[in-house]
C-alpha cells in the first residue's frame, strides 16, 4: 500500500515536508479560534497520510478535522453545467 511504502521511506517523508511551513502569524490565529471554540479543518490534495502526518507535526491538536485525497474523496470540484 503507498502509505506504507511512504512510512519506509525517508527520501519520500522529507519530499513530503518540502516547502511546508505556517504562514506569519497563522499559529497564533489558530490558537485564537480554539480557544473561542471555532471549528478548523485542513482540506488538501495531498495523500490523506501525508496531511495526517504534517498536521500533527506542524499544527498539533490547532485543527479539529484534516483530510486529504483518498478513495472515496474527490480532489476537486465537479464541473459546473
Amino acid at each position: 500500500a503507498p502509505k506504507d511504502k511512504w512510512k519506509k521511506c525517508p527520501k519520500c517523508q522529507s519530499k513530503i515536508r518540502d516547502n511546508t511551513k505556517s504562514y506569519d502569524g497563522i499559529d497564533e490565529l489558530l490558537k485564537k479560534l480554539k480557544e473561542q471554540k471555532v471549528k478548523t479543518a485542513v482540506v488538501s490534495n495531498k495523500a490523506d497520510y501525508a496531511v495526517q502526518t504534517l498536521v500533527k507535526k506542524y499544527f498539533d491538536g490547532l485543527f479539529d478535522y484534516a483530510v486529504g485525497e483518498k478513495q472515496g474523496v474527490r480532489k476537486n470540484l465537479p464541473p459546473k453545467k
